[in-house]
């Protein structure tokens, strides 16, 4: 598992590697064997394009992206992550995307979303693009959840909440 912890703060399980010199002598000692990464990148829109080259040469692995909304302009990611994004799967990769925003990614990212595990959010927007996305049932219950409280939507499922009983 690799983490890439945008803003440095998110997660601390792991060996914590804060430079691609790190992360790249690292992850060459473990690569072949079990691990779990941290990298705080101190430029993460400069470096995150050789990280999603890093993770798909590797494969057999999960990504996870805090701050996914930052990695994408008007609705387009770097050549990397779009190739990660459409072939990843391919290769083993499993992708966990963290954001607070929902728009702005194109359908490239949410096509091959198949879980989403959606917070409280009453911001018209965010409301709106779940609306579209998920159904009116779904975005009107986005308000009333309580704090850490998610609601968990899948396209083939029918939408139910994990943390109800």
């Amino acid at each position: 598992m690799l983490c890439y912890d945008t803003l440095g703060r998110d997660y601390d399980d792991g060996v914590v590697c804060e430079t691609l010199e790190e992360l790249k002598g690292f992850w060459l000692k473990v690569y072949r064997g079990r691990f779990r990464i941290v990298y705080r990148p101190a430029d993460p829109e400069a470096d995150f394009p050789v990280v999603c080259s890093l993770v798909q040469a590797a494969g057999n692995m999960t990504f996870v992206v805090e701050e996914t909304d930052l990695y994408f302009k008007q609705g387009t990611a770097c050549p990397e992550f779009r190739n990660l994004i459409q072939r990843g799967r391919h290769a083993g990769v499993d992708m966990i995307c963290i954001t607070q925003r929902p728009k702005g990614f194109g359908r490239l990212l949410t096509s091959q979303t198949d879980d989403f595990y959606l917070f409280a959010t009453r911001e018209p927007d965010d409301l709106a693009y779940f609306r579209a996305r998920c159904g009116d049932d779904v975005a009107a219950k986005l308000p009333l959840l309580g704090l850490y409280e998610n609601f968990y939507y899948n396209d083939y499922a029918e939408p139910t909440s994990p943390d109800a009983d």
